[in-house]
């Protein structure tokens, strides 16, 4: 959390009380510290205001007049509506008064491209959902494996269990942690029994930036049992990072790391073992009992994921490769400490920041 502290000087007056007042003109912002998405309101005010001659507040180079005080000016800056992307807002004003003296404030700089982790729900949570399969046998694996992590995992409390479904990557309210079961392709991930019951996880998007005017609060999406899914082959003449992060080309578009700190995944196929002996078991209940020995103990949340996966699941053939694809600010976070700052493309910490971490 941030903490503030103003220097306070008992019976001084700034303001010389003459027959001209205590002139000015001053432009107050809510939020006071605005991300890209957020609808800002500007309160310009006058002081003085009936000797004004004229005044003018100028943001991000557009000029308003301001003919009475106090003016209200309103400022979207969500991409999706109004095909800008802000990164930053330059705010200055000035007044003239009709004896001639001019009183100016700005440029103030606002840097629009931070998402500030305080602005977000301060209860840390976590969300599970699983698909249905064709096969019953392996629906059963599914859920048998969920069942694991949530007996076992003790860092966060469980916000929804629920059968996967498109609105879960649409969601305003999402935890912390996401962990998604389910079959998988190169950046897909098939929620339902149906051919066409899957998404597109590039027309996603997750953190701070997901969402016009809010705040959301998803740090960690993670995808089991879906194969390729964080494949590094080119895809459609891309390369795999293209469906993860903004570029320029894609700044208006959604990307899944639009404040998101890791995405865990498999780079190739993912094959739970079952064997039987007396009774039968399967090493996704094993994996997910490791994983999650490893996040209460405060592992870094790309090393629990790596090492759970070759403790516990079968990489001969090349299978079960894992992968995080991660920002290097949140390169060693453990599950206690993910409630950092948020950034998008164009923020310094965003551009050369990101790296995928991967079994070979």
């Amino acid at each position: 959390m941030r903490v503030f502290r103003i220097y306070l000087i008992a019976a001084t007056i700034t303001c010389m009380v003459v027959l001209t007042g205590c002139r000015g003109i001053s432009i107050m912002r809510d939020p006071y510290y605005p991300k890209q998405g957020d609808s800002i309101q500007f309160t310009v005010k006058v002081r003085d205001a009936s000797d004004m001659d004229e005044a003018t507040v100028w943001i991000g180079g557009q000029a308003y007049p301001i003919t009475s005080s106090p003016k209200t000016i309103g400022w979207p800056t969500c991409k999706y509506s109004g095909s800008n992307y802000y990164t930053q807002l330059e705010i200055k004003g000035k007044v003239k008064y009709n004896d001639g003296e001019i009183k100016t404030t700005g440029p103030t700089i606002l840097n629009l491209t931070t998402g500030w982790a305080d602005y977000e729900n301060d209860t840390r949570t976590y969300s599970i959902y699983v698909a249905h399969d064709n096969d019953g046998d392996t629906e059963d694996i599914l859920v048998e494996a969920a069942n694991e992590f949530i007996d076992e995992f003790d860092a966060y409390p469980l916000d929804r269990y629920e059968w996967a479904w498109p609105g879960h990557f649409n969601d305003t309210t999402a935890p912390d942690m996401i962990i998604f079961i389910g079959h998988g392709s190169h950046h897909h991930f098939k929620w339902g029994k149906g051919g066409y019951d899957s998404i597109d996880v590039s027309t996603t998007a997750f953190g701070n930036f997901a969402f016009c005017d809010l705040y959301t609060d998803v740090d960690y999406l993670i995808f089991f049992f879906s194969c390729n899914l964080l494949s590094m082959n080119d895809w459609g003449g891309h390369p795999f990072h293209w469906f993860w992060l903004n570029e320029y080309s894609t700044r208006l578009q959604k990307r899944p790391f639009m404040g998101l700190h890791q995405a865990l995944g498999f780079r190739t196929l993912s094959v739970i073992t079952e064997s039987c002996f007396i009774f039968c078991s399967d090493n996704g209940d094993d994996f997910f009992n490791t994983l999650s020995d490893y996040l209460d103990a405060g592992v870094a949340v790309r090393s629990a994921w790596l090492w759970a996966i070759g403790d516990e699941l079968d990489m001969d053939d090349n299978d079960n490769r894992g992968a995080v694809l991660f920002n290097d600010i949140y390169e060693w976070d453990s599950i206690y400490t993910a409630e950092k700052d948020d950034y998008i493309y164009g923020s310094p910490n965003y551009g050369g920041h990101f790296w995928i971490e991967y079994h070979e």
